[in-house]
């Protein structure tokens, strides 16, 4: 049977996402606004490496449109937030992970954006991205995340290891005087993390503790 050529595109985007081959998704995303919206789709898969390398994607599309039409870049984000909104039928998880890449790659949208994102950090099930979020837009605009400080703080006592590690290293990214007290408790917990390693590509799982040594060796960069 002759796949549709719709499938047959959505199946090369996939595949280059996967293949992580960026050049050729930017061009497909430049000539073709149905791909990005097949790309944010990858960006809620259940396989870490698709995902991470989807959102990944999405941010190097946000920095290449975001010179040129900024609108496109909002349409997308507004998309995400309604995904979050429990009356969209469908709850994004990974929603402010995506909106944080793209963020980060048109800074002149975070005044308008980041607060909002950072809103989720308390609400079940985004916790654990919300922390992300935070640490990854911290490192273009600490300044903008000082009312999150006392919320990343009870994170790091979350029962969800995923909430304590991210939770930590958006706390040292914003430069929190908490950081250095909290990355010492947390020496000893062995919860797993995962974070993406933008050298290889690779989602890598490791622990609390190890995030915590990387807080107190100064080492603190999401990326």
């Amino acid at each position: 049977m002759r796949r549709h050529p719709r499938a047959a595109r959505r199946a090369v985007v996939r595949d280059l996402v996967d293949r992580r081959d960026l050049t050729q998704l930017l061009s497909l995303m430049r000539d073709d606004a149905g791909t990005v919206n097949w790309i944010l789709a990858l960006a809620f898969d259940l396989d870490d490496r698709v995902r991470w390398r989807a959102i990944e994607a999405l941010g190097v599309w946000a920095r290449a449109t975001a010179a040129g039409d900024l609108e496109k870049i909002r349409t997308v984000i507004r998309r995400v937030l309604w995904l979050m909104n429990d009356e969209s039928g469908g709850i994004a998880w990974h929603g402010p992970e995506i909106i944080a890449e793209m963020l980060a790659a048109a800074p002149a949208l975070m005044d308008e954006y980041a607060r909002i994102v950072a809103s989720f950090i308390g609400q079940s099930p985004f916790e654990a991205g919300t922390a992300w979020a935070i640490a990854r837009l911290a490192e273009v605009a600490p300044e903008a995340f000082a009312d999150s400080i006392d919320e990343l703080t009870r994170s790091t006592r979350s029962s969800d290891s995923m909430v304590r590690g991210y939770g930590l290293l958006a706390l040292s990214m914003i430069g929190a005087s908490e950081a250095r007290r909290l990355a010492t408790s947390l020496l000893s917990d062995s919860g797993e993390v995962v974070v993406f390693e933008r050298t290889s590509g690779v989602p890598v799982k490791t622990a609390v503790a190890a995030l915590a040594r990387r807080v107190l060796e100064r080492e603190t960069s999401i990326t």
